[in-house]
């Protein structure tokens, strides 16, 4: 329900607003960093804020991850 996208640039201002407007029922985006978060309650599948929205709002392309591969990953590289 949650994913992290890591971006190869930072993000443009004001791209976190212009992903919300994709947004329905209780998701949310927002970014820190290089990196964007989504919360979708409802799960992965049904969302309309897919990875491909997500970077072309914040102007950079990533890689989208849910969030327990991503700690598994952390995990596996000692971070």
């Amino acid at each position: 329900r949650i994913a992290v996208n890591p971006l190869k640039a930072l993000p443009t201002p004001g791209g976190s607003e212009d992903q919300m407007a994709g947004a329905k029922d209780a998701e949310l985006v927002g970014s820190y960093g290089r990196c964007a978060y989504a919360y979708n309650p409802n799960g992965m599948g049904l969302t309309k804020l897919t990875p491909k929205l997500i970077e072309r709002a914040l102007g950079s392309p990533g890689t989208a991850r849910n969030w327990n591969t991503a700690l598994k990953l952390a995990e596996m590289v000692g971070a």
